[in-house]
């Protein structure tokens, strides 16, 4: 993109924040938001068909729909996580990096000046918990790196993180990142070993990496404070999985806090396909994912957005007991039913029949989100929580209260209609972890399920829908119940498939705004040069975003955005190469 452009695009967005209505009320109304620009489809070789949500039934949006994303997109004192690239280089080109590309590496410097930065971070700071200084490039490439650490610390942030390589972390460096109370320092290590570490990072020293690290633990041990926080981060690879146990001894010997696994994100262009786990032996994968986290857990290291198991036998989502199966003599033709909504069907059945236990189990757990009343603003809400029980949780079924006059053949023993089965997730409930470090399950206590409108009656308000968990011991337990409430209200919880666009902002180094990192957008959704942060957080590209998603049509480039690929494993598209867009070409 060149300057020309760039001028254009900041005189657009000034001129449409100088002409729009300044009251709340306006900037959430349906008129200004049919007028907003959009450009948030399907990117030329992407691959994707699905269409941006724009207008819903009758040519607008419903009065509810556009009273919730209003209420949702309330700034609130100390509330957002604000992501800035301060430049646009890495000292590395990573095997699987963007960076790998020469136009990429090569690409004209942009840096952030200091002064640039002081007025976002001024202008940010009442409405920000969390301020990241890095999102898809090496934030210690930039000279000024040092100056904007102690600028943001000045700014008393309650949270200040970033994400680097950890190559280029000097003596100094590493005083100011600790004396500007940086809070969590995330650290790029792919691999356990030094060879392939050098051939992941391209030739570089694992031990210089750890040499780095070193030194901020240490000045954090001589200060006696816990800050900040360092982890790992793993990019997910055939390379090596196989050293995901190795990499968490490897935290637990250094005194690292937390390591953080996400499946490998392939590009096109860089031949990487073969290193992606979904095209690798994903019973293998599954093992090393597994021996990882129960490691872990013996470790007390944290782990954070590790990746769900592949839905395989021995290792099915609806089930939080995966003991591998015996490997069998001789190979057996499967049955043609052995498919997941077979085998899914097959053990609701199961479940269902089984007769109630005789004994108090030892259950625990409980539904955590919605909070309260089940409401659709969309076709579908997600459910979710957590359970643990000794000897594991052999499954979660939902069902509902039956209608008067219902068919005797859809209500079960229970005198319960079924709706299906959650699904459970790997690592995303550290605090059930703490509180059960002994239990082998533990990791695996989360769950989800995501119930649709259409599986319900149309007169479905007022139906009660029953969480129920079920031990492996057979023993059952009611851990809760949610009312479907058909009518919508404020504060009501509205279920969306991605919250970064109420929750977060991501600011390059030319102060440009996108909803996230992840957001790949022809163009950006305002700029910060000129513009109170309330008009750029209320621009209508961004409150026509936040529309789609209360609406439940999330725009094409949601459907394969990194964020969701340790959870939506089982989908071969999530896995499929996306194209680059960190170039002004690209974009």
């Amino acid at each position: 993109m060149s300057q020309d452009a760039t001028q254009s695009d900041q005189a657009g967005s000034g001129s449409g924040a100088s002409h729009a209505p300044s009251a709340a009320k306006s900037r959430n109304s349906s008129s200004l938001l049919r007028l907003a620009p959009r450009s948030m489809g399907p990117h030329p070789g992407r691959g994707l068909d699905a269409a941006p949500g724009w207008l819903s039934q009758q040519g607008q949006f419903s009065a509810e729909v556009v009273a919730k994303a209003g209420e949702m997109s309330t700034l609130k004192p100390e509330s957002l996580t604000i992501l800035v690239d301060i430049v646009n280089k890495c000292n590395l080109r990573c095997i699987m990096c963007h960076f790998s590309f020469d136009e990429v590496f090569y690409q004209r410097s942009q840096l952030m000046q200091p002064e640039t930065f002081a007025a976002i971070a001024k202008s940010i700071r009442p409405y920000t918990r969390k301020l990241t200084l890095s999102a898809a490039y090496e934030p210690t490439a930039s000279p000024h790196f040092g100056e904007i650490l102690r600028i943001a610390g000045e700014h008393r942030f309650a949270e200040i993180g970033f994400l680097t390589n950890g190559n280029l972390l000097t003596d100094k460096l590493a005083e100011t990142i600790v004396d500007s109370g940086v809070t969590e320092l995330c650290v790029s290590v792919h691999a356990a070993r030094s060879h392939t570490y050098a051939h992941i990072l391209r030739g570089c020293s694992l031990e210089k990496a750890i040499q780095n690290v070193e030194k901020v633990l240490e000045l954090r041990r001589l200060r006696q404070s816990a800050l900040p926080r360092v982890q790992f981060n793993v990019a997910l690879m055939r390379s090596n999985v196989e050293e995901l146990v190795e990499i968490i001894e490897l935290a637990a010997r250094l005194g690292v806090d937390a390591v953080a696994f996400r499946h490998l994100i392939v590009f096109e262009g860089l031949d990487m396909e073969a290193e992606s786990l979904a095209r690798h032996d994903k019973r293998h994968a599954n093992r090393c994912i597994r021996q990882a986290l129960l490691r872990a857990q013996e470790l007390g290291v944290t782990l954070f957005n590790a990746a769900d198991f592949f839905d395989i036998d021995g290792f099915e989502a609806h089930t939080q007991c995966v003991e591998m199966p015996a490997v069998p003599a001789a190979a057996e033709a499967q049955p043609a039913d052995r498919g997941i909504r077979a085998r899914v069907g097959a053990w609701l059945k199961r479940f269902l029949a089984s007769p109630p236990p005789t004994a108090a189990p030892v259950l625990h757990g409980s539904v955590d989100t919605p909070a309260g009343d089940i409401h659709f603003y969309g076709e579908s809400v997600e459910l979710s929580g957590w359970a643990l029980a000794e000897g594991g949780i052999a499954g979660i079924a939902l069902a509902r209260n039956p209608l008067p006059g219902e068919p005797r053949e859809h209500i079960d023993a229970d005198g319960l209609v079924p709706l299906g089965v959650a699904r459970f997730h790997n690592a995303t409930r550290p605090d059930v972890i703490r509180a059960f470090p002994h239990n082998r399950h533990a990791f695996r206590a989360g769950w989800s399920f995501t119930l649709h409108r259409r599986d319900l009656p149309q007169a479905a308000d007022g139906l009660v829908v029953h969480v129920i968990a079920r031990a492996s011991n057979d023993h059952r337990l009611l851990i809760g119940k949610r009312r479907v409430s058909l009518g919508v209200h404020a504060g009501d919880y509205c279920h969306v498939r991605c919250h970064k666009p109420f929750d977060s902002l991501y600011i390059d180094a030319r102060a440009r705004v996108y909803p996230y990192p992840d957001c790949h957008t022809d163009q950006p959704f305002g700029v910060m040069a000129g513009q109170s942060f309330d008009d750029v957080w209320h621009d209508p590209r961004l409150a026509a975003l936040r529309l789609d998603m209360v609406a439940g049509n999330a725009p094409g480039m949601c459907v394969r955005c990194p964020l969701f690929i340790n959870r939506d494993v089982d989908d071969e598209q999530t896995f499929a190469p996306h194209a680059d867009f960190s170039t002004e070409t690209a974009r």
